[in-house]
């Protein structure tokens, strides 16, 4: 029998250690590694005969299916070549999550020591580029160099955690560290991520919303003012006033005006495609930018510096907006998807798993909030967030609410559920 679990060990590395390369250098390799996993798939089903197992990947391709013949037949805004591009661009982190809940793989001591060895290795890369001014050569942005650490953070917190569900000082320090760094990065959106990792590390308590106190409130609003404060100057730049005092020639401020059109956008889409959108590689994505979406002259935003066929650079520029290709259906299966995987996280907190619980938190933090201003979804980073989510969703996929009460009144360890 082929060991599955040894292999997708490998490609959890592999995962991490594309990080850099896959932001500028190879951009390429994320697809690589989604067929490493589809391949992975295959093999498992074929000599394994596991076919049953991957039911909820047979089930998010059959929607993805769906809205790949909706855009070919009824709407049909872009050519059958770019929308079964952006078919594979949108299935992409779907895929990474649910072969690895459906795998529901258990790391080795040996490969969770490589995975720190990567993540350490990860971190001193950002650093030494950082120093040496080899930013834009190797990472193309200064965004990514927060992109990196944190993603390394989370794993170097995930396989740190011993028998009992703890981190030891030191690692938890490294960690730290690690969030630390990447705050050479200089964005808003990370100075939020890390003020709300920080929080969950070291001062979110289990149940505290269940049992709100004023000194709970007043510390929630606290970190909300907190994200606020570290967030705002981007806000302002990019949502409010538009930088209109220097806004010639310079391509922040043009970022700042075509992600604002973009968002207002969605709303028109979505009013003329209420219940399916209009359809794969027709807004918002990177198969309508390159080969240009007619949807954008049909709503009249084709002569939008930015947003236009000539130089469309901002069309991909944000997640959210291209949920309007999905209609309120997609946008519905969107949130109900996050809300159900916090629900399986949840289960750690029943079972002395409160680390568990927060680096799973920690990655939805990251996809959720970079999300507003980048697509690091269908990204590396986006790739080994999702995989983190499908390998500690996995570990309670069998678990009943119940069960999980249970195991934390006679034993509090997740142990429990794993005989």
């Amino acid at each position: 029998m082929l060991s599955i679990n040894k292999i997708y060990g490998w490609l959890f590395v592999f995962a991490l250690l594309i990080q850099i390369p896959s932001v500028h250098l190879f951009k390429f390799t994320d697809e690589i590694l989604v067929v490493f996993m589809m391949s992975l798939v295959f093999l498992d089903v074929v000599l394994n005969k596991q076919y049953k197992k991957y039911k909820m990947l047979w089930a998010i391709m059959g929607v993805m299916a769906f809205y790949m013949i909706y855009s070919l037949v009824f709407v049909s805004y872009n050519t059958p070549k770019a929308i079964l591009q952006d078919f594979v661009a949108q299935i992409k982190p779907f895929c990474y999550f649910f072969i690895s809940y459906s795998i529901a793989p258990r790391l080795s001591e040996r490969t969770k020591q490589i995975v720190r060895w990567v993540c350490v290795f990860n971190i001193s890369a950002v650093v030494i580029c950082f120093v040496l001014g080899l930013v834009e050569t190797v990472f193309m942005h200064v965004a990514y160099l927060g992109l990196v650490s944190i993603v390394s953070a989370i794993c170097y917190l995930l396989c740190s955690i011993d028998a009992d569900n703890k981190v030891s000082r030191k690692d938890l320090c490294t960690v730290v560290v690690m969030l630390l760094i990447g705050l050479v990065s200089t964005r808003s959106k990370y100075y939020g991520e890390l003020v709300l990792s920080l929080y969950l590390l070291f001062f979110y308590v289990p149940g505290v919303i269940k049992k709100i106190k004023l000194k709970h409130i007043i510390v929630m609003a606290v970190m909300s003012i907190l994200v606020l404060i570290v967030a705002w100057t981007k806000i302002d730049y990019y949502f409010i006033s538009g930088g209109q005092e220097d806004m010639l020639y310079d391509e922040d401020v043009i970022e700042s005006f075509a992600r604002p059109v973009m968002y207002a956008s969605m709303f028109v889409v979505l009013s003329m495609y209420p219940l399916f959108g209009s359809g794969l590689a027709s807004f918002g994505t990177y198969a309508s930018a390159t080969n240009y979406s007619r949807l954008y002259a049909e709503i009249g935003i084709d002569n939008v510096f930015g947003l236009s066929e000539d130089y469309g650079n901002f069309i991909c520029d944000a997640f959210y907006p291209e949920l309007a290709q999905f209609g309120l259906v997609g946008i519905v299966l969107f949130v109900a998807f996050f809300l159900w995987v916090n629900k399986r996280l949840s289960l750690f907190l029943y079972l002395n798993g409160k680390i568990l619980y927060v680096a799973g938190l920690m990655a939805i933090i990251v996809l959720l909030i970079e999300s507003v201003a980048s697509t690091v979804l269908n990204q590396g980073a986006g790739a080994m967030c999702m995989m983190i989510l499908g390998y500690l969703v996995s570990t309670v996929k069998h678990l009943d609410k119940n069960v999980a009460k249970m195991a934390y009144k006679e034993k509090g360890a997740l142990e429990y559920i794993r005989k």
